[in-house]
């Protein structure tokens, strides 16, 4: 059976639940997973992280409709991409950018046929009227280049890259999650499996931790997290509001 899912910035809206309606209408056999509706609004670099990191947990022939889309009823591009044995939808504001750097051989299709898509739509809503029938027609099996034409200039994010400071690795938060951990963008491969001396936000030094309850409640400190970047916590607290910081604040790790 057919997997359809879905990224949004849609928060707690009635607009992930048309979504699916529109997908279950179009392809009544097919599993709608609701994988995330609270990127950060407007935040297209969170989505294409979230998405990145996500997809290849689903089964082969999974289709990804991820719809954060500031540029929604502009004359932006709808793409549809193969990445190895999965497919996507999304508009072209960057959304696929760590796919298309870290993946061989994506195709990338830019929608042609429009009568693919709902009949009216809305200036507004193209997450109800574009991107939700596509995802349905392609996890029925409509092949790609029935639906646009290969492109070769998809817009790509420019993502924001730690930096060398002598024996210093300095990054930033890319997001918060909802329980307050600071994400950033340093990569566990980024270090070299050089040993990591402390870690320092806002002039706080922290230490590493194996996992989060090896800390004591409320204590600050950074690990590892399950996409292999750098997070700042508090053992069930917010780090966020301990350290009131959010994305963009700078983060150190000072390596030995």
């Amino acid at each position: 059976m057919a997997v359809v899912t879905l990224i949004t910035d849609f928060d707690y809206s009635p607009y992930p639940g048309t979504m699916k309606g529109v997908i279950q209408a179009l392809a009544p056999k097919v599993t709608v997973v609701d994988l995330y509706h609270h990127v950060p609004m407007g935040n297209v670099a969170v989505a294409a992280y979230v998405l990145y990191h996500s997809f290849g947990f689903f089964p082969f022939g999974s289709v990804h409709v991820a719809v954060v889309d500031p540029g929604v009823g502009s004359d932006r591009r709808v793409l549809m991409a193969q990445a190895g044995n999965h497919l996507f939808v999304v508009p072209d504001n960057g959304l696929l950018s760590l796919i298309l750097e870290r993946i061989d051989r994506v195709k990338v299709f830019a929608l042609k046929r429009w009568e693919f898509t709902l009949p009216q739509l809305s200036a507004t809503f193209h997450g109800r009227d574009v991107f939700a029938p596509l995802g349905a027609w392609l996890a029925r099996g409509v092949p790609l280049p029935m639906l646009g034409c290969l492109v070769d200039d998809p817009l790509r994010l420019d993502l924001p890259q730690p930096r060398w400071e002598g024996n210093r690795l300095v990054g930033e938060v890319l997001w918060v999650d909802p329980f307050g951990n600071l994400v950033t963008n340093i990569e566990r491969g980024g270090v070299g499996g050089r040993s990591i001396r402390q870690v320092r936000v806002v002039r706080v030094s922290l230490s590493m931790a194996s996992c989060y309850a090896h800390l004591a409640q409320g204590e600050l400190g950074a690990i590892w997290n399950s996409w292999g970047l750098l997070e700042v916590f508090a053992n069930g607290a917010s780090a966020r509001e301990i350290l009131g910081v959010g994305p963009g604040a700078s983060v150190e790790l000072v390596l030995a």
